[in-house]
């Protein structure tokens, strides 16, 4: 299926990717056939796709233990804590991407990867995103309007940057240091 088609089935069907605090949609018949109820069931303005985003396509249906892993890549970008429960290969990755974006532009007292990727994300696809988190979360989060002052090409190239890292090393491998080559497949053994 290609990223279009893909786009337009989620951007048409969010809550298929919802997370259970949202509701039970498989049962709901509200949810198969009546689309504009469903929308206004969940606060969501109908209305047609954004341009397609591979980035934010891949944050929607990654699957929940790769999401968590990249909110919790962000959150030690954004607040380089010490004390977090990543691999110290991640936390190196972390480090080196941190440096390359100025910490005030990333930090917030609260929900730091949340709040990003809701300043990143345009406003119709985040009533739509927002349904892969925790609805509590996300009710806390939105109480709070905060702004990005500074040049959306750093939250791109954060989100980018973490969604690549996902994919380039799945959630089960965390403890692989992939800032090494892998040479094994290219060079043949030593004698």
């Amino acid at each position: 299926m290609s990223d279009a088609l893909t786009w337009v089935q989620w951007w048409a069907f969010p809550w298929r990717s919802a997370h259970s605090d949202w509701g039970d949609f498989t049962q709901d018949a509200l949810f198969r056939s009546h689309h504009a109820s469903a929308c206004r069931r969940l606060d969501i303005t109908p209305c047609l796709p954004v341009p397609p985003s591979s980035t934010v396509l891949q944050l929607a249906l990654m699957p929940t233990p790769a999401l968590d892993r990249a909110l919790a890549l962000v959150d030690h970008i954004s607040h380089n804590a010490a004390r977090s429960p990543l691999p110290e290969n991640e936390k190196l990755w972390c480090r080196r991407l941190y440096k390359a974006l100025p910490p005030t532009a990333l930090t917030f007292d609260d929900d730091a990867p949340l709040q990003l990727l809701r300043l990143w994300v345009e406003p119709a696809t985040w009533q739509r995103l927002r349904l892969r988190f925790p609805q509590p979360r996300v009710f806390e989060l939105e109480k709070n309007a905060h702004t990005f002052k500074d040049s959306r090409a750093r939250l791109d190239t954060l989100w980018q940057a973490v969604v690549w890292r996902i994919k380039a090393m799945p959630c089960g491998s965390a403890s692989a240091d992939s800032n090494r080559l892998d040479t094994s497949d290219v060079m043949p053994p030593e004698n």
